[in-house]
């Protein structure tokens, strides 16, 4: 693969992360069942398909069925984890979940990780010298091929993610307003009927989401780099 570019046309000399390069500047050191941000979770992963899938499967996975998958899997979870955590803290993240939070109460968190992902599709070539759907097909066939095995409710969910593409349609706007319609079908609470129609919250505030983007994305990038370092070191 060719060398990664930052966005100002240079080489990075960052470390690789799952086959693409953090999108930051080198200077002073980058939940309900349907459709998340999965796409970041792989793409901060470690090159290795058990890391990938215990980034991707965190949440879907029981607690107490998280273990037995290796080392490798452990350090995926840990690491989706550590994301969730700089996310929820983040303001630019919370001024987009603030943005949504009138009217749709208990689901800005999850409206914006579809947000985000969104934007990162949309954006690829910034972060990836990979093309994004030539990423996500290579994502897809290295886990028909691993040899783990999931309990039937998360392995029906890789399935479904991998067979329905989930992952490779981030960039598309119907894609993103389909994955709402399906959330509004499961959803229990009285305001969940709005989600079906949170694209087009997508498309109003276009431009305030995208610039919260941009400014959370690099914070990300330098946060995990950092965050492996030290766990590689065990500090």
């Amino acid at each position: 693969m060719s060398g990664w570019r930052n966005t100002n046309g240079t080489k990075s000399s960052t470390p690789l992360l799952n086959g693409c390069r953090s999108n930051y500047k080198q200077a002073q050191n980058p939940q309900t069942g349907d459709i998340v941000n999965w796409l970041a979770h792989i793409y901060f992963s470690e090159p290795s398909t058990e890391y990938q899938l215990g980034n991707l499967l965190a949440d879907i996975l029981r607690p107490e069925d998280r273990n037995g998958f290796g080392p490798a899997f452990d350090r995926g979870v840990e690491c989706h984890f550590a994301i969730d955590r700089f996310t929820d803290t983040h303001e630019s993240v919370i001024r987009s979940r603030a943005l949504l939070h009138p009217n749709y109460h208990h689901y800005p968190r999850v409206m914006v990780d579809i947000y985000y992902a969104h934007s990162c599709a949309v954006n690829w070539t910034r972060y990836c010298d990979c093309p994004y759907r030539t990423y996500v097909q290579q994502f897809h066939d290295a886990v028909k091929n691993t040899p783990l095995v999931f309990p039937p409710y998360a392995g029906e969910r890789l399935d479904q993610i991998i067979s329905e593409n989930w992952l490779g349609e981030y960039d598309r706007i119907s894609s993103v307003a389909r994955a709402f319609a399906r959330m509004s079908l499961r959803t229990r609470r009285p305001e969940g009927a709005k989600i079906a129609h949170a694209a087009d919250d997508l498309q109003r505030h276009y431009d305030s989401f995208h610039h919260d983007f941009e400014e959370f994305y690099p914070d990300l990038c330098r946060f995990i780099h950092h965050w492996r370092n030290r766990s590689d070191s065990g500090t």
